[in-house]
């Protein structure tokens, strides 16, 4: 029963998980590492899937690392520079923030590439 129970919390963790990357206000690496516990303690064959899964092994080596691949800052960059395109696009009467965003897109730019 125990082991049913962490199953269906595990998979319910890993589905905010995955809906926590294209949702901005909740987060994905709590639910995962919950995801991952909850498998641990509950199944071998779910641990190992997830281990072994392309997603959760990229995930798990920018965790343990810290560093992000060339592809993934060049991903997070072109994602930042969107969504900062679309508030230049609707701010267009406003000069000063236009300004001041543009500078946020080039020190983003310094930031992701640099450091």
């Amino acid at each position: 029963m125990k082991k049913t129970i962490f199953i269906i919390f595990g998979t319910l963790s890993l589905i905010l998980g995955i809906i926590g990357i294209f949702i901005p206000v909740l987060p994905t690496t709590p639910f995962i590492l919950l995801t991952s516990w909850l498998y641990l303690k509950s199944s071998q064959k779910l641990y190992s899937w997830l281990l072994s899964s392309r997603f959760f092994k990229n995930y798990r080596n920018t965790l343990i690392t810290g560093k992000l691949s060339k592809k993934s800052k060049l991903k997070s960059l072109i994602l930042m520079n969107i969504m900062i395109l679309i508030s230049i696009i609707s701010l267009q009467n406003i000069i000063a923030i236009t300004i001041i965003i543009v500078l946020a897109v080039v020190g983003n730019i310094v930031l992701v590439l640099f450091f």
